[in-house]
């Protein structure tokens, strides 16, 4: 996963250094309000954004007004991060990895997580273990993504069982309805679609 990052990085292979860095703030209005929305009622001492990317989205909400941490994959990607956002914390890790080490009382119990898009490149154990994870720690999370095919995403493996990813470039469909995400529907706070119903955005609550 991280050779992989490193290259979509270094080679900008989803052109986020020329197409996609700026965001359409009236195309994702109700995606930016559900946010905050969501920051409204948490309340978190501390948010920790799950491979936070070059943080574009997040400048149009009111994640930059609390204590933040970025966890990304990429190194290349942390320390340019590091030299845009000089208020804001960093560090290089694999999220999966990061959220196994931690233990309860290591970050404040209303920490939100903050999961955008990043579990369309996942395999269901994986993004499995995340929810036991956030689910032992007590905490609170907001998970973005996509539900059925649009722009780089597959199409016809949301409804896979066992969903193999043999292609980490592209995005693939995640359904809260269905396997693995349907084991944890009683701990949802709070959900909403946005664009047409492409895109689900949930407020699960762990404690």
């Amino acid at each position: 996963m991280k050779k992989t990052f490193t290259n979509i990085f270094v080679n900008d292979i989803w052109e986020h250094n020329t197409k996609h860095l700026i965001t359409d703030v009236n195309k994702f209005k109700k995606q930016i309000n559900f946010i905050n929305e969501c920051i409204d009622i948490t309340k978190p001492e501390l948010i920790i954004d799950c491979g936070c990317g070059q943080c574009e989205f997040i400048q149009h909400t009111n994640v930059i007004k609390h204590n933040y941490l970025g966890i990304d994959i990429v190194p290349q990607q942390i320390i340019r991060n590091q030299q845009t956002y000089p208020n804001l914390n960093f560090t290089c890790d694999n999220f999966l990895d990061y959220v196994s080490k931690l233990n309860i009382g290591e970050i404040p119990q209303n920490t939100l997580f903050l999961v955008k898009e990043v579990i369309q490149h996942w395999e269901n154990y994986d993004i499995y273990t995340l929810l036991l994870h956030l689910r032992r720690l007590k905490v609170k999370a907001l998970f973005i993504f996509k539900r059925r095919g649009q722009f780089r995403c597959r199409k016809g493996v949301e409804d896979n069982q066992n969903r193999t990813l043999d292609n980490k470039y592209h995005e693939y469909p995640v359904n809260y309805e269905l396997y693995p995400m349907n084991i944890f529907s009683n701990f949802i706070q709070s959900h909403t679609r946005t664009n047409h119903s492409f895109k689900q955005l949930l407020l699960y609550n762990f404690q």
